[in-house]
């Protein structure tokens, strides 16, 4: 072999392992990237509003991912309306009657908790929609409960549409009936 082969081969295996060392760092912090790239479907579009991330680093990630991959429950919602005797009847003018709620969740008394809402809440006097979204995770760390909450206002069915289609997708979970309920 000569001499120029031999550096050849060299610079091949260098590269070779410079290419195995990111496959690595890339495993290493899946459950971060998954999570991120979650929050981030909602987090592009200028009305979301995200409180302050609590869940930042690769274990806590893991758990939320872990609580999404468990089983995990659609419960609908329709025609629900604001009880006359409620403290916020006289403000049906701001808070219109909810006509439609869809809700994937697990989760409940301590247990990790994460849950992906959509409500409708439709204006009568002008026959529009505002739908509410929001994706939250709580997981317990060291004793106490930390958080990733983002919310939505969307008031276009088609951007609904997207934006539900895209996080039932990265959830593994079946859009279909959440937007049966909504739309």
């Amino acid at each position: 072999m000569k001499w120029v082969d031999i550096l050849k081969e060299t610079v091949t295996q260098s590269r070779v392992k410079e290419i195995e060392d990111i496959d690595i760092d890339i495993e290493d912090d899946d459950c971060l990237r998954w999570m991120n790239k979650l929050y981030q479907i909602v987090a592009r579009y200028p009305d979301s509003i995200h409180n302050p991330k609590e869940i930042v680093n690769e274990e806590e990630a893991c758990q939320v991912k872990r609580a999404w991959q468990e089983k995990t429950y659609f419960r609908p919602y329709t025609k629900v309306s604001v009880p006359s005797d409620s403290p916020y009847s006289d403000y049906d003018e701001f808070y219109p009657p909810m006509v439609g709620y869809a809700n994937y969740e697990k989760g409940g008394v301590r247990d990790d908790e994460v849950r992906f809402a959509v409500w409708d809440n439709r204006n009568s006097n002008y026959h529009s929609h505002t739908y509410f979204l929001d994706l939250s995770a709580e997981i317990m760390v060291e004793g106490r409960y930390i958080s990733n909450i983002i919310t939505l206002k969307i008031y276009d069915e088609n951007v609904l549409s997207r934006v539900v289609k895209e996080i039932c997708n990265h959830l593994n979970l079946d859009y279909s009936p959440m937007l049966e309920v909504l739309i």
